[in-house]
């Protein structure tokens, strides 16, 4: 494909963009924490007051679990996009037919007709 047959592919492109089945990434896996509202900030929740209060041990401690979860979160992810690609394989492969090809040995030409030619 070259620059100036992009023309002749786009429909091509463009089909399989739509075509394709996508799944949104969560929030977390992307930025490594959870989303907190604009609005929880200015009038502290519950969540923003444990937050605000814990002391250094105790927030180490939980970013040490923050990372074991962020751990469980990338495997999880991995496993849907494990299932994903198989189901994709296996649409893809629905239509593809196994041929079994036999050796020369055993086609329509015998060994002394390969020999003889030769």
């Amino acid at each position: 494909m070259s620059k100036h047959d992009w023309h002749e592919r786009i429909g091509e492109a463009l089909w399989a963009h739509r075509t394709t089945v996508r799944t949104p990434t969560s929030y977390a896996l992307v930025y490594g924490v959870e989303a907190v509202l604009p609005l929880e900030q200015q009038i502290p929740s519950l969540r923003i007051a444990i937050q605000e209060g814990l002391i250094e041990e105790e927030n180490a401690q939980i970013r040490l679990e923050e990372l074991e979860a962020l751990d469980e979160k990338i495997l999880e992810a991995q496993q849907r996009l494990d299932c994903y690609q198989a189901r994709l394989s296996g649409a893809f492969n629905k239509k593809v037919r196994l041929h079994s090809f036999l050796s020369w040995r055993f086609s329509s030409c015998s060994e002394e007709t390969y020999n003889h030619n030769a």
